[in-house]
């Protein structure tokens, strides 16, 4: 059964709000000119889950094409992929015909993803994922070394001094009415 293109982007709003609340990284592709990009559905939702946007020439990313792409995504560094074709290399023909997902290509990898592109835009999701981790790692440590000094106060409160390791010693005499 085919799918409307708007019956595609219906899945597409669910399928990206439900993937961003469950914390995932996604991005959105389409061509820069895409009428995707101006319906109202996909407006509020961007705003909604905070995405950023950035356009660039295919071939900046591998591609043999100057097409301009559009990506919104909530990885932050997407925006570095951003750029217009600098017209300094060449770039392939539009010959040979291709059909793929019901669409006519008049390149016969205009529907592929170039690997450079999928390389950077997953070297960007490992960089914030691994950044992420990070904050949250050092988030946890703050707060364990906080519950960790409670459970010290309360030992000592207890006549106990916390030490490493297993087990409890008790507090030197002429310390105890120090803590």
């Amino acid at each position: 059964e085919e799918v409307s293109e708007r019956g595609l982007w219906k899945c597409l709003l669910k399928a990206a709000a439900a993937a961003v609340r469950a914390g995932a990284k996604i991005t959105v592709e389409c061509p820069e000119n895409s009428s995707f990009w101006n319906t109202l559905q996909w407006k509020k939702l961007r705003s909604k889950l905070g995405l950023f946007s950035t356009t660039f020439a295919l071939c900046l990313h591998g591609g043999g094409r100057p097409a301009t792409l559009r990506v919104d995504s909530n990885v932050r560094g997407i925006r570095r992929l951003g750029g217009g074709c600098p017209r300094t290399h060449a770039h392939t023909g539009w010959g040979g015909h291709r059909r793929a997902h019901g669409q006519l290509f008049f390149h016969p990898f205009a529907s592929a993803y170039p690997y450079l592109l999928c390389d950077r835009v997953a070297g960007l999701i490992e960089e914030e994922l691994t950044r992420d981790s990070d904050e949250r790692v050092e988030e946890e440590g703050e707060r364990r070394s906080e519950a960790q000094l409670r459970r010290d106060r309360q030992l000592a409160s207890f006549g106990f001094q916390p030490r490493r390791g297993v087990g409890k010693q008790e507090l030197i005499p002429e310390f105890a009415d120090e803590v």
